[in-house]
């Protein structure tokens, strides 16, 4: 079957100025950011995430803990785990609805090596 394509013409104002874009079938691609993998997570950078505020009305140790979670490898989750602890965090907080990060993770499929890390209750 042959694809039919129509040339569109778009036009929206930005920063004072009105740009043209030619839409070409019904979909506009965009461009994602590159894939980093590999990248380097030193002491700093993992002690960063005890200064992150809470993620909506979450308690404060609690959104650490998930932000680190949804940000790090479990390699440097552990390294994590281990900076939050000393400086007296608690792996065992709950959520508003009253879960821990290992019971709200548990079903996640990529969760296995971050749950043998947690406590599981």
């Amino acid at each position: 079957m042959k694809a039919r394509y129509l040339a569109k013409y778009k036009t929206f104002s930005a920063t004072r100025r009105t740009i043209s874009l030619l839409l070409i079938g019904t979909k506009i691609m965009r461009v994602d950011k590159a894939k980093i993998t590999d990248e380097v997570w030193d002491d700093d950078r993992v002690k960063g995430f005890l200064d992150k505020g809470p993620l909506g009305d979450e308690p404060a140790d609690y959104s650490k803990l998930l932000h680190a979670y949804r940000s790090m490898r479990p390699e440097d989750f552990a390294r994590f785990l281990k900076i939050y602890s000393a400086a007296g965090g608690r792996l065992d907080v709950v959520d508003k609805e009253g879960r821990t990060l290992a019971q709200v993770i548990k079903t996640h499929r990529k969760a296995k090596p971050f749950l043998a890390l947690l406590p599981i209750p």
